[in-house]
């Protein structure tokens, strides 16, 4: 209570006639103003020295990732989060990474997807490779560049066949890189595949083996005798056993349609008269005209009948041109 002084208001000493008060209580107003002693209850509680305590709800004391609490905040029930609260709270969910099934499109956004493993595709599904123009350059890499197949072996960029469409086997070699060689083995051509490669073998022509001429025999062949003949000229043997063209001269004359005219002796007469004025035998005058004949090696194809022209007088049977005029040759030489 109150009390006045000189020197104001001051607290006096509790009046003898106050009431006591139970260890606990405290004094409440009634209905009816009076102050009544009760014990604090319900969901606070104090003791003799002015602490309150809250009641328990049953909750111990802990961490809790999931509480359940009543309308005064207070926390009634608790319980540890699960999968299918986080999956409400997402509204998906999440993928695991030590493994799971997806259930819908994985979208990377243009990021990478790298040090992947076996990659393994469900049936009826489709590889798509990045559309690009421009080459890889890490070795492995493969894109499709307008309707080729496209990947790079680390220093060339390389096309890739479609599979089934190339040639597999050839000649009986399926190795993926095949070579073409040269050889000269056998008889006659031939080809010979083994491991990887196609031997193409042309042996040299020889008289036993049909094949290449080579370049000695060329060289011989070319050297043989040539089947151009200058206007009325005659092919004759020289010592050194070749054709040589020459012009008949001396006692006869040789054109180019193979006509052959005597020469006319100093006495005018010409040969044929002087055959006759002789008088002698026809078989003697044979023996003197017969031509001899010899083979001539390399020389052109002659006719029956026709001639080809020696030396000293003497014909090679079967020549390029036919005797007319004032002479004429069987093809037995008379």
């Amino acid at each position: 209570m109150l009390k006045w002084s000189v020197t104001g208001w001051s607290c006096a000493y509790p009046d003898p006639s106050l009431p006591t008060l139970a260890n606990g209580k405290i004094w409440v107003g009634n209905s009816g103003n009076a102050a009544t002693e009760v014990t604090m209850s319900g969901d606070v509680a104090i003791d003799n020295a002015g602490v309150s305590s809250l009641s328990t709800t049953g909750v111990t004391a802990g961490t809790y990732s999931k509480v359940v609490v009543d309308a005064k905040g207070r926390v009634t029930a608790s319980a540890s989060l699960s999968a299918a609260d986080i999956n409400t709270a997402l509204t998906y969910t999440p993928v695991n990474k030590a493994g799971d099934t997806m259930v819908g499109a994985l979208a990377m956004g243009g990021n990478d997807l790298t040090n992947a493993g076996n990659i393994t595709m469900a049936a009826n599904k489709y590889l798509g490779l990045s559309a690009n123009s421009t080459n890889g350059t890490v070795a492995g890499q493969m894109w499709y560049d307008a309707g080729t197949i496209k990947y790079y072996d680390g220093s060339t960029t390389k096309s890739l066949g479609v599979a089934g469409a190339g040639i597999t086997n050839l000649n009986g070699l399926t190795a993926g890189t095949q070579s073409f060689v040269t050889g000269s083995a056998g008889a006659d051509f031939n080809i010979s595949s083994a491991g990887s490669n196609h031997t193409f073998n042309i042996p040299t022509a020889s008289g036993t083996n049909r094949g290449a001429l080579s370049s000695a025999d060329w060289t011989t062949f070319n050297a043989k005798q040539s089947s151009t003949l200058a206007d009325a000229k005659v092919w004759v043997v020289t010592q050194a056993t070749r054709a040589t063209a020459v012009s008949i001269s001396g006692d006869a004359r040789f054109a180019n349609t193979g006509v052959v005219t005597l020469a006319t002796r100093s006495d005018g007469r010409n040969l044929s008269e002087s055959h006759t004025r002789c008088k002698r035998p026809r078989h003697q005058w044979s023996q003197l005209s017969k031509l001899y004949f010899s083979s001539l090696p390399g020389r052109p194809h002659c006719h029956d009948g026709s001639t080809w022209a020696g030396t000293s007088g003497k014909f090679f049977r079967n020549g390029s041109v036919c005797y007319l005029g004032d002479a004429s040759i069987a093809n037995i030489g008379f």
